[in-house]
């Protein structure tokens, strides 16, 4: 005997209810969706969007007096090491030194010029560095690429 139209849905649904609910049981257990990600909402805080920026750091340095260069050829290694640009310069009227920011789009061009002195400090606009703070400095630089030129919200 055939069995009736009516029991073949309930068959077929029955079928498919189970495959289902395998399916979800398994999505969950494997981790592929969770109860945060659901219906549309958001997972955890949003990143800034200042943050998301790709950012392209540039150090300059300009001559105090012509007797930096030695300590010019000094620092060279050491940002090589940092992987930023580092590039020496003469002074340009009565310049000072200074943080500058270019954007463009989604990318970002963060410039640092520093007066470079015979003794081989670097005066930047807010900090001075020698080459026996290598540390801050670092940290400084990495600040720079994160925030940009007006530096981290909590100061």
């Amino acid at each position: 005997m055939r069995p009736s139209y009516r029991h073949q849905i309930r068959h077929a649904t029955g079928d498919c209810a189970a495959w289902i609910c395998c399916l979800l049981t398994m999505t969950l257990l494997t981790g592929a969706v969770s109860s945060d990600s659901a219906f549309g909402q958001e997972v955890g805080p949003q990143p800034d969007p200042a943050r998301t920026k790709s950012t392209e750091l540039f150090v300059e340095a300009y001559f105090t007096r012509p007797s930096a260069n030695l300590a010019a050829q000094e620092w060279g290694p050491i940002f090589q090491k940092f992987r930023v640009p580092f590039r020496v310069r003469a002074a340009v009227g009565g310049e000072k030194p200074e943080t500058r920011e270019q954007s463009f789009g989604t990318f970002r061009r963060v410039t640092a010029v520093a007066a470079l002195e015979p003794s081989g400090r670097l005066i930047f606009q807010d900090r001075v560095f020698t080459q026996s703070d290598l540390v801050p400095l670092q940290e400084w630089l990495r600040e720079l690429k994160s925030y940009g030129a007006q530096g981290a919200s909590d100061g």
